[in-house]
């Protein structure tokens, strides 16, 4: 099968769905991270182009440390609508992949670029069965499901969950993943956020408990709030899983029936 994650930024599908891209890459699905921008402004000493560069090297790495690949609308960050223009070019590169499955942000989530990529990617959804929209590309015969993946738990309210999992035993290939963004996680976000200074790059083990520290909150708290739903699927595992990650429903994400979930995360 084929996943694709329709991400605003470089590093928003480690940081949403990097454990469960892990375990479909492992299952043998082919799993591709689509970014809408570049992340041209995410940094505060780096030009924007020096910037965009160094997040491509990185967003690459950080995909092949999952089994996934990664690619790039190159929509200008911060200053990209839900429009029709934007929603063709979306259209044709999701028939160039065929996804079976996508995965994006919630509707509701703090950063106007994830607010924009979700909205292009709900709208793209149906279009992409319509021969004359973007006839440039092979229209798909079948519509891919569409789930939401949510790191912070403001966002999860209202949504209906999909599917909890497990992600412990992939939490060292995810957090290797994120330092993979090292412009983000040790020069960027610690000075936009306030963090404390990060760990010297030659004690790597320290940097991983740096973004573990900053990053795992997301894990624990999906974990707790769906411990029925974990132990019910995936029984003592899930009882006894620290980590987890969620994909919460849209109208068209279809029922998450066993068979479905056995043949794509191999639950």
């Amino acid at each position: 099968m084929r996943v694709v994650t329709v991400m605003a930024h470089p590093d928003d599908a480690e940081v949403n769905a990097g454990g469960l891209a892990a375990r479909m890459a492992a299952a043998g699905h082919r799993v591709t991270f689509l970014s809408m921008c570049r992340g041209e402004n995410g940094h505060h000493r780096l030009d924007a182009e020096t910037t965009a560069r160094r997040r491509q090297a990185e967003a690459e790495a950080a995909a092949a440390e999952l089994g996934a690949s990664y690619e790039c609308l190159g929509l200008p960050e911060c200053a990209f609508d839900p429009t029709a223009v934007n929603r063709l070019r979306l259209i044709a590169r999701l028939r160039g992949l065929a996804p079976d499955l996508i995965v994006t942000h919630p509707p509701g989530d703090y950063h106007v670029d994830h607010r924009n990529t979700a909205q292009l990617a709900a709208d793209a959804l149906f279009l992409l069965q319509v021969p004359r929209v973007a006839p440039e590309a092979p229209v798909l015969r079948h519509a891919p499901r569409l789930l939401l993946a949510v790191c912070r738990e403001a966002y999860a309210e209202g949504l209906p969950l999909w599917h909890a999992a497990p992600v412990d035993g992939e939490r060292g290939r995810v957090l290797r993943a994120l330092a993979r963004h090292e412009s983000q996680m040790f020069e960027w976000l610690p000075w936009v956020s306030g963090w404390p200074p990060p760990p010297p790059a030659d004690d790597p083990e320290a940097r991983l408990r740096y973004v573990d520290g900053h990053f795992g909150q997301a894990g624990l708290w999906v974990a707790r709030r769906h411990r029925a739903c974990l132990e019910e699927r995936h029984g003592e595992r899930g009882r006894r899983s620290v980590h987890a990650e969620a994909l919460y429903a849209t109208p068209a994400s279809g029922p998450a029936d066993p068979a479905f979930l056995r043949e794509l995360l191999g639950t």
